[in-house]
């Protein structure tokens, strides 16, 4: 059967309506009290970006760019995540930017994925960073976060798992 696209929303994505945007809410709110807690400053960039500034920063990720066009021919792109522009604003604004320099997003990302149970389109992407640290007290500090706000959402088993890319 084929799908009414005029009375439906794009495939991984979803209308968060009543209860369920509180809930949405009510779990960004403490995620966003925890990086306050520890010092983090909120941190909100475009969801539209230039394309340039993604391009060779994701590699295979790459192919997952939602590209657009603007009118005049600029090449732009949906934001994939929230660490290519905070690498953006770091180097834009080198004077408001005091290092160490710790902050936070919780915004939307995008991503051209397959759509199946673990992977969405559009999604919250719960970021934080420590930039011009100078001790690894700074990893330690970002498990912490990790830790406390999986707590305070009200998770009580989990593990936490380090990499390194």
């Amino acid at each position: 059967m084929k799908r009414s696209i005029a009375n439906s929303i794009p495939l991984g994505t979803v209308d968060v309506i009543g209860y369920d945007a509180r809930i949405k809410d009510y779990v960004l709110g403490k995620i966003g009290t925890v990086y306050e807690r520890f010092g983090f400053e909120p941190l909100y960039t475009p969801i539209v970006e230039n394309a340039e500034v993604f391009n060779g920063h994701h590699g295979e990720g790459e192919t997952l760019l939602f590209k657009l066009n603007d009118k005049k021919g600029e090449q732009l792109v949906l934001k994939y995540d929230s660490t290519v522009p905070l690498a953006r604003v770091v180097s834009m604004y080198p004077d408001r930017i005091k290092k160490p320099y710790k902050r936070y997003q919780l915004q939307e990302s995008f991503r051209d994925d397959e759509v199946d149970k673990g992977h969405f389109r559009e999604f919250v992407q719960c970021d934080g960073d420590i930039v011009g640290a100078e001790t690894l007290l700074a990893d330690a500090e970002i498990v912490m976060i990790a830790y406390e706000g999986l707590a305070g959402i009200g998770f009580d088993d989990f593990t936490i798992r380090l990499n390194h890319r």
